[in-house]
Parts: structure tokens; sequence; C-alpha cells
């Protein structure tokens, strides 16, 4: 498309926005003097990213809860991850919102109605933590839209428009927390936020998900690895044969069953690598077979996790299940690799660029820190042998067939 095109379409794009914008806003300001505010002690948490943004937050929910312990808290999050997070954090949420559109040019009912039920409470404090911005998402515009005392937000960057305009956004707020802006892991990132917003330091040292009382029907065998082959890009997923030849190696080196798990999405995907396997006998297709908080118990019970850097990794990490993430380099040092303070069964691979450079690992999460465009198929599972042969044999109850 010529650049002139692109151009006229964005500019198209961001009128579209802005006339949506314009009429919530007015339609909700016309009808809010008709209906009753429920008023009190009110707080709004505001996070509408991915599974694994919410893996390396949520843990500071209980935080919140502790320093506002008579609050009627609020947490408007993505139903993507429903299951997880009422199993999960029911006990320190008294309310959840749910909503999957992400941006402005979604279901124009669904905005409305978030809308309207966010300005039902007069909120006393609103609590907006995530540290990317783009410029038609909503997360924003819902704080702009509450009616709450005092709204806090983070610096934060932008993705897809200046950073001189993602500042426009700072209005909406009447507390923005400066944190710094060298690179750092995002449950670092998360910390620093509420450790400012909070004014005193905080002892959490690590997310990680309890699934001691997480029920879960279907027999497992007693000793497995994961496979999980699906990402949420194309230029995430490792190619599904090359998953199989690591199936192959660890049937054969280590004589331990063969999970594959993912959505029901990906259930193609398992049976590919299925198809290249010539003992399936101990394989099982989870695709689509469990729910969130499910899979984080199933992850509890494995050897080990392979994966491509989504959100899996993060749920392994938080239940403390050795991992190899298969990674292209897309935002290293912010979501990968995981800092051995956090959990040093972690492996991330990387392609040879990354993984054979002299350069340092500061000049690398420099390069790569907002994205990579790396191949990921440049990953070879000669490349990964070494690191399951490390992760595997630091557990002895189960037979290594030399």
């Amino acid at each position: 498309m010529p650049k002139f095109l692109r151009k006229l379409f964005r500019n198209i794009l961001d009128l579209r926005a802005d006339i949506i914008k314009h009429i919530l806003f007015v339609s909700i300001h016309l009808t809010s003097n008709q209906r009753k505010i429920e008023k009190g002690k009110n707080l709004l948490i505001v996070r509408l990213d991915g599974i694994g943004d919410y893996i390396l937050f949520r843990n500071f929910i209980e935080e919140i809860r502790k320093n506002f312990p008579q609050y009627h808290i609020t947490l408007l999050c993505r139903g993507m991850y429903k299951d997880l997070a009422q199993a999960l954090d029911s006990q320190y949420i008294d309310e959840f919102i749910w909503f999957d559109r992400m941006f402005f040019f979604g279901n124009f009912r669904c905005l409305y109605a978030t809308i309207k039920q966010i300005r039902k409470k007069h909120y006393e404090l609103v609590f907006s933590p995530r540290y990317t911005r783009r410029k038609h998402d909503v997360g924003d515009f819902f704080v702009k839209m509450s009616s709450a005392t005092e709204k806090i937000g983070i610096s934060g960057i932008s993705i897809d428009y200046a950073q001189k305009f993602a500042k426009h956004h700072y209005k909406y707020y009447t507390r923005i927390v400066e944190v710094e802006e060298k690179p750092l892991f995002e449950f670092y990132r998360n910390k620093e936020f509420f450790e400012k917003a909070f004014h005193k330091p905080l002892s959490i040292s690590n997310p990680h998900i309890d699934v001691s009382s997480v029920s879960y029907s279907e027999r497992l065998p007693d000793n497995f690895v994961i496979l999980f082959p699906g990402a949420s890009a194309a230029f995430r997923q490792w190619p599904t044969d090359k998953f199989a030849t690591l199936a192959t190696y660890i049937q054969t080196r280590y004589d331990l069953w063969i999970l594959i798990a993912g959505s029901k999405a990906d259930y193609f995907l398992a049976e590919k690598i299925i198809h290249h396997l010539k003992k399936v006998d101990t394989v099982i297709n989870l695709c689509g077979k469990t729910t969130l908080i499910e899979f984080a118990y199933v992850l509890s019970k494995a050897k080990l996790l392979i994966s491509n850097e989504t959100s899996a990794p993060h749920i392994a990490a938080a239940v403390h299940t050795p991992t190899i993430c298969i990674s292209n380099g897309n935002h290293l040092g912010r979501f990968n690799p995981y800092p051995a303070q956090i959990f040093k069964e972690h492996i991330t691979i990387y392609p040879p660029q990354i993984a054979r450079s002299k350069a340092t690992f500061d000049d690398l999460v420099s390069q790569y820190h907002d994205g990579s465009s790396l191949d990921i198929n440049s990953i070879s599972p000669a490349d990964i042998i070494p690191s399951i042969d490390l992760l595997l044999t630091k557990h002895t109850d189960y037979t290594s067939i030399s």
C-alpha cells in the first residue's frame, strides 16, 4: 500500500475513534443525572492486557487490599482469564467487570455498557498501572470516564504513536507515578509502581499461584513434560515439526509422557506434532480441554514445560515448574529472560543473533526491548536439547534411558 494511502487510512481510523469517544462521552453525561450513583468507599483497578501481564501483576492485588481494607474493590480486566482471576483473586476483589474489546473499533454497545457500569459507582480512587499505551485502546478512556476523585496512573511508553502524544493521556489522571525509563522486567515494573504509589517498600519478591485448592478430575500420568506450541502471533510460533523432534528425544531418552496444551485454536497444532511421532500411546492432546486455572494445576505437576514465548511460561514460573521458553527476542528484558531472583529454573532460548552475540546484555535489551523481527525458525532442536538435559536431570523420580 502506498505511503499516502496508509496515512489516509490512519487518519480515517483516528477520526472514527474520536467520533466514538465524543458520542460515548456525551451520551454518558446526558444520562448520568438520571441514575442513582452508588457512593461509599469504592476503588477501581483498570488492568486490560494479556494473560501473562495479569500473572505478573495479580499478586499486587493483595497489597491493594491490605492498604485499603475497608474499600469495595472492583477489577476491570479481560474476560479471557475470567476463571483464573475468580479462582485466585476473589478473596481480594469484591466485584469484577469483564471487558475484551481492547480498541474503539470493537462493539460500540459493549463499550457503552461497560462505561455505564463504571459510572454506576462513585469511585474515590482508580489505579491504572498498565505501562504500555496504544493509540486507540480503551484503558485510559475508562479512567477518564470514571467519576473518581483520585486517578493514579503510570508514566509508561507508547507503542504505535509518538511518546509526546502519549503524554496527552496523562491529563485523565490526578497523579502520574513516574517510573524509571530504563528497561525493567515487568514484575519489577509493577512493584516499582505500587511502591511509589503507596510510598513504602513491598515485601513481595516473585509472582506465585497457589493451586492447592484446585479441583481437577482427570487422571494425569505420573511423569510428564508439557509442550505449548501456540502463541498470540505467528512470529512467536516455533514450528510443530521441531516440537515433535523434542518430543521424540524426551520419549526416547527419558521415557516421559508428552502432554500438549493450549487453547481450542491450538488443537490442530498439537495434532501436527502427534502426526510426526512414532510413539503416540504416551501422548495426550489437552488443547482446549482445560480452563486456565486447571492448566495452572496441570503445569504444577509437570517435570518441564517447553513453550513459545506466551502466557504459559509466566504461569509455569508462578507454580515453580522448570521451563524452556523459545523466543525470537521480542521485548527482551521486559518479559524475558526471567531474572534468577524470581525463578532460577527458567531458560530462554533465542535465535543465533542473540544467543551467539558478543554484545552485553544491556546492549541486547536496548536493541530488542521494544520488539524483535528475528526469525524464530532459526532456532534448532539442537539448540534446546542441552537445556532439556540440564533441567530434567535435576529430577530423579523417573527413568533416564542412556
